[in-house]
């Protein structure tokens, strides 16, 4: 078995182990507040317009 075969499926089991308890957590933050679990940085271009 190679090395990145074996990350991906730790990777891919760590994610199925962790989702029961992310899931509620997002979901509490987005009813927390009615925004987005995820941080977005608005981005600043030249002359600093959006």
């Amino acid at each position: 078995m190679s090395k990145r075969l074996l990350d991906l499926l730790v990777s891919f089991g760590g994610l199925v182990l962790a989702s029961p308890v992310l899931l509620p957590v997002m979901f509490l933050v987005w009813w927390q507040d009615r925004h987005s679990p995820f941080y977005v940085a608005s981005r600043v271009g030249l002359d600093q317009r959006p």
